[in-house]
């Protein structure tokens, strides 16, 4: 398992926090840079590659299918950002007295001045680029990512024909806080990665 520290993430100083300020695709840039270093060491078998992320790691899983699909062969989102105008305009209605704006417009960009740069990196933007199985899982009550977000990715790719899953979770907030919550993702999680797994071996085998 690679759990990289792509730049934006927080922890490594601000400047590596903001490395990635309206340039998210060098966040998907430093996902792949990862795998193939992995792959160039023998360390992994590229050809099963599945990317999984939570939250903001739930944008960068959309976004690896999206943009890097020959990367992977399946991707995980769990509470994840499909559409970023979408998000800007969350933060305004689940941010208590609108707090947190400004860092996700620096973060993502500005509605109007940064829109077409914010339309190139949202997944939602980009479904007819998808070639994997993407498994969609959102709490209902999540006040965080807006459970809007999922449900749109999963009627826009059913739509789109893609092959796509979402598991609504009824009560769960912005992700799993108790046994039986962590119980449903994670074995939605195992099944849905070994499933792609086993498709990648019955293929092997077939040629």
């Amino acid at each position: 398992m690679l759990q990289p520290q792509y730049r934006g993430s927080a922890g490594f100083g601000d400047a590596f926090q903001r490395a990635g300020d309206k340039h998210l695709d060098l966040m998907n840039t430093d996902l792949e840079d990862g795998v193939r270093s992995l792959a160039a060491q023998g360390t992994i078998d590229p050809k099963k590659v599945c990317v999984v992320g939570w939250s903001w790691g739930g944008y960068l899983a959309q976004a690896a299918l999206a943009f890097t699909p020959d990367t992977y062969v399946c991707g995980v989102s769990g509470a994840g950002v499909s559409d970023l105008f979408q998000s800007l305009k969350d933060d305004n209605d689940f941010w208590w007295g609108g707090y947190g704006i400004e860092y996700w417009r620096g973060v993502i960009g500005r509605t109007g001045s940064d829109s077409d740069t914010i339309r190139a990196t949202s997944p939602i933007e980009h479904v007819e680029n998808f070639e994997d199985p993407l498994l969609l899982i959102h709490g209902e009550y999540d006040r965080t990512v807006s459970v809007r977000h999922s449900e749109r990715m999963y009627e826009k790719m059913k739509k789109a024909g893609k092959d796509v899953a979402y598991i609504p979770i009824k009560f769960m907030h912005h992700g799993p806080n108790d046994k039986t919550e962590r119980l449903q993702v994670f074995n939605a999680v195992d099944d849905f990665v070994a499933k792609a797994f086993a498709k990648v071996d019955a293929e092997k085998e077939a040629n």
